[in-house]
């Protein structure tokens, strides 16, 4: 059996001597703001509630903002927020409709008005309002508009950071040190917007604060972060940090029309800055911006071109409270250059919570893929300055950068197996345009003899082969065999050797193994016979562990992903238990990560190449 509360004023207490209840004073000075109803309501309903009578005479608004609030707690609240409501006020209730368009509630189940004179024998023919009834009987009764003073952008931040930090956490925002999360989720509006936008009104009752059970979360330990945007201390800064799990963020919150009109630390760490991902808001102008219709003109857009034009292989996701076609196409095109967008979500959508979960698990992939892409920005920087050639009278280094011009765009542009294909060759090419340069091969005795060109002359080599003490390091032994076919690894093992270093550390086996996934992919060979994939703790037992590249920081994660994925694989003949070797299964031409790995070691090659 529950209580009967009673809220009003000291001036009903002889009504309240009339029946057996919990007489509550209503604060002094009276609560102006939601937060502090809410408060005061959570702070009072602390036990079960067979009804809830308030005095609305001299208190109209209160009242009727008290029975709103309760009505629309139900994560806070729980039962006591279906109890039935009696608003104890001498006026009909056609008359408080006219005075306040809250009194709407009085179209709603559950909620009753009677004089102060009859309320003692009127709570036993009330009624509770039943949770199957709630979106019918209430919510689809009522309309509560948003505050005046908030503008649409202001709205749209306070509303969808609280959005993204429930769906990721699973629950409202309690840790403290955001007021705006903290006050958001006491707001009459965003109350009213979070029952209207839920899947199952039920479900806002239980203890967990979303039915939605994905994760949303992105493993981003060891990345570093940039985010963008005037409106940062709305909430984003800590759901965004909620979601990205062992992120190192950054954050910039300054409102601008400009890139010129940052200040200058914030210029030099968006410029100078090696972040994984940049999070850039659209309009860092807040409100001032919402009457500009020219994408191009936003100040978000300008600061991306800033990003983009100092490295286009930098990753940036752009946060937009924007919904309108037009935005999205300039953001991604060319000119723009974003890798990907987000609407920062407004109430006034009206997106449903498993609408808002697949609009975060889109923003959980394109973060991913950045993080994929994201050595696009050495690439670039790669092709930018390596092979920079002021003179312009190295042909060597024109071909390459001509080269790795059309790698870049094929890798940032691919996303289907068949272009990261295009990527993964097109940036193999660049070891193709060096032995072109490096490469002499004389067959005027009829046999086929290997010659590199060094500063010190030509140099003949001979059969590139495994080291008998290290079976995966190379060296080369001076022989002619008038059926060598002189195949590109071949070709760029003797250049290694002969040039550049004295002993192969791991780079010409993973070029090795990478030249073979290219020849499966275009020549249509076979993967060798008696292959089978290497898990990663079988490849770090029997391989990582010998080279030294292999343990490289960039390389090593690489490795361990395309083990997981089954790439790499262990060639052992039947009968030959000391002689093994390792493999990359043909998938690799045709993922990102083949594409990544391939750029990893055309740069290091050709950095060495060139020095």
């Amino acid at each position: 059996m529950g209580r009967i509360f009673v809220l009003g004023s000291e001036s009903i207490r002889p009504v309240t001597n009339l029946i057996d209840c919990r007489f509550v004073e209503y604060p002094s000075p009276r609560p102006n703001a939601h937060g502090q109803i809410h408060d005061f309501l959570v702070g009072i309903l602390d036990e079960p509630a067979d009804a809830l009578v308030l005095y609305a005479d001299s208190e109209t608004n209160l009242a009727l903002n008290i029975a709103l609030h309760v009505r629309l707690s139900l994560g806070f609240l729980k039962e006591n927020a279906l109890c039935p409501i009696i608003l104890m006020t001498d006026l009909g209730a056609d008359n408080l409709l006219r005075l306040d368009e809250k009194a709407q509630i009085f179209m709603t189940e559950g909620v009753y008005q009677c004089p102060p004179s009859e309320v003692a024998e009127f709570i036993a023919k009330t009624s509770p309002l039943l949770i199957e009834r709630y979106e019918e009987g209430f919510l689809e009764k009522i309309h509560i508009l948003p505050p005046a003073r908030s503008g649409k952008h202001s709205l749209a931040n306070q509303w969808g950071a609280g959005v993204m930090y429930r769906l990721v956490t699973g629950h409202d925002y309690s840790d403290g040190g955001c007021e705006t999360l903290e006050n958001a989720r006491k707001d009459l509006y965003f109350k009213y917007s979070r029952a209207c936008t839920a899947d199952d009104c039920e479900a806002l009752l239980d203890d967990s604060a979303s039915s939605i059970q994905r994760d949303l979360t992105v493993d981003a330990r060891g990345k570093k972060i940039l985010l963008i945007d005037d409106m940062a201390d709305m909430g984003w800064t800590e759901a965004l940090r909620a979601m990205l799990i062992g992120a190192e963020m950054d954050v910039i919150k300054e409102r601008v029309l400009s890139f010129e009109e940052l200040s200058p630390d914030s210029r030099r760490k968006i410029i100078d800055g090696d972040y994984d991902l940049y999070l850039l808001d659209l309009r860092l102008g807040g409100e001032d911006e919402e009457s500009r219709l020219d994408p191009e003109a936003f100040s978000g857009m300008k600061v991306l071109q800033e990003i983009k034009n100092t490295n286009r292989g930098r990753q940036v996701i752009m946060f937009t409270a924007s919904n309108k076609a037009w935005n999205f196409k300039a953001l991604l095109s060319k000119s723009g250059g974003a890798n990907g967008y987000y609407i920062k979500e407004s109430p006034e959508f009206s997106f449903t919570e498993s609408f808002s979960a697949k609009s975060l698990e889109g923003l959980k992939k394109e973060i991913e893929e950045c993080f994929e892409r994201n050595y696009l920005k050495r690439l670039y920087q790669f092709k930018e300055e390596t092979l920079d050639d002021p003179s312009g009278n190295s042909q060597v280094i024109q071909e390459l950068k001509s080269q790795m011009d059309i790698a870049f765009e094929l890798a940032e542009t691919a996303e289907s197996p068949a272009q990261n294909k295009f990527a993964y060759l097109a940036i193999y090419q660049a070891f193709e345009i060096i032995v072109k340069d490096c490469i002499d091969v004389d067959r005027s005795s009829g046999m086929h003899l290997l010659y590199v060109n060094t500063d010190g002359g030509r140099v003949k080599v001979g059969d590139v082969i495994p080291e008998r003490i290290e079976p995966l390091k190379y060296r080369t032994i001076e022989t002619s065999r008038a059926n060598w076919n002189n195949a590109i690894f071949e070709k760029l093992s003797a250049i290694f050797l002969t040039r550049m270093e004295d002993k192969d550390d791991g780079i010409l086996q993973l070029i090795r193994m990478l030249h073979n996934a290219r020849n499966c992919a275009v020549h249509i060979d076979k993967e060798p016979r008696y292959s089978t994939p290497l898990s990663k703790q079988q490849f770090n037992a029997r391989y990582s562990t010998r080279l030294e590249y292999f343990r490289n920081h960039r390389i090593a994660p690489l490795m361990e992903e395309l083990a997981d994925l089954g790439l790499i694989k262990e060639v052992r003949k039947p009968g030959s238990y000391n002689s093994s070797y390792i493999v990359f299964g043909e998938g690799i031409v045709y993922s990102r990560l083949g594409s990544k790995l391939m750029a990893e070691c055309v740069m290091r090659y050709t950095d060495l190449y060139l020095r």
